[in-house]
Formats: C-alpha cells, structure tokens, sequence
C-alpha cells in the first residue's frame, strides 16, 4: 500500500459490503452501509483503500461527490474525475478544493464481488507542502 503521506494515517470505514455501483445519488447519501459524509476541512486531500472480498477479479471504480448545502436543500457534486480502476487493497487520493464535506460514490463495480468496502483517511493537511 501506498505511504507517500510520510506518517500513518488513521482510517475511518466510509462505505461497507456495497455489492453493486450506485445509480442514485439520495442511495450514496442515505446509504445505511454508508458513515455519512466526511469532513474534509484542513485537508488539501484524502487519502483512502479499498477491500473487495470474493467475485472473479472483480474492480472498482469511484467519484468523489461534494455535499453541498444551501437554504433550500442540499446536492452532491462530482468534484475531479474518476478514481480507478481499483483491485483489491489498492490505495488511491483525491483532491478536496479547500476541504468540504465529501462522500464516495461507487461509479462501477465489475467482477460481482461479495462486498466492497471502503476506507479513508485525511491526507496531506492543508498547511503542509506537496507530498
């Protein structure tokens, strides 16, 4: 796994046993699998991993969404591109445009694993120079 932070980061379960892509965004925002957003402020990115058990060669492929909320209501916004695709224990970044409250969504999921989870980490604080 990648360590380019240059300390160990501590990870939070972020989405768990997701068995298929989200065609939903209220699915990603309610998900009962799902911890809810994650904060995102003082980090200029995040850092995450993911666990895929079973399937056959089974990838995953994800897309950061920012929850943005007004007055009238709230909306998740694909921020950056897509992350993958993703094997089993691979580890990947992305970056959070100042911070925010941010969500992953499972863009596509291939090889019907049993499970996906997902896990993240804050990665390079915001008063820190490039990692």
């Amino acid at each position: 796994m990648d360590n380019s932070l240059g300390r160990k980061p501590h990870y939070t379960l972020h989405r768990k046993g997701v068995k298929a892509k989200d065609t939903n965004d209220l699915d990603v925002l309610y998900n009962k699998n799902g911890r809810g957003s994650i904060a995102t402020y003082g980090f200029n990115t995040v850092h995450g991993f993911v666990n895929i058990a079973g399937g056959t060669t089974p990838k995953a492929i994800l897309q950061p969404l920012e929850l943005v909320k007004w007055e009238g209501g709230e909306r998740l916004v694909p921020r950056g591109g897509t992350i993958g695709p993703l094997e089993d224990g691979d580890s990947f970044n992305f970056d959070t445009y100042g911070g925010g409250l941010y969500l992953l969504r499972v863009y596509d999921l291939s090889g019907t694993p049993d499970g996906l989870d997902i896990y993240l980490a804050g990665g390079q604080r915001a008063n820190e120079g490039s990692i």
